[in-house]
């Protein structure tokens, strides 16, 4: 059976498009997401996101 949290938490992660995203929106640290995440993922044997690492942004200074 899965649990109602685990599920929270990957909703919020697919709607807010990164885990610390979620973690805001859920109200809890970006490490419970990721133990929830893994603990899910434990649950039905498979991993239920495909995680890569967002590019930086690059910040544009202005040269005068």
């Amino acid at each position: 059976m899965l649990d109602h949290r685990e599920m929270e938490t990957l909703i919020a992660i697919v709607d807010g498009q990164s885990f610390d995203s979620a973690a805001r929106h859920l109200n809890i640290s970006p490490g419970a997401v990721s133990q929830r995440i893994k603990s899910l993922e434990n649950r039905v044997g498979s991993s239920v996101l495909i995680r890569s690492t967002p590019p930086k942004k690059q910040r544009l200074e202005s040269r005068s």
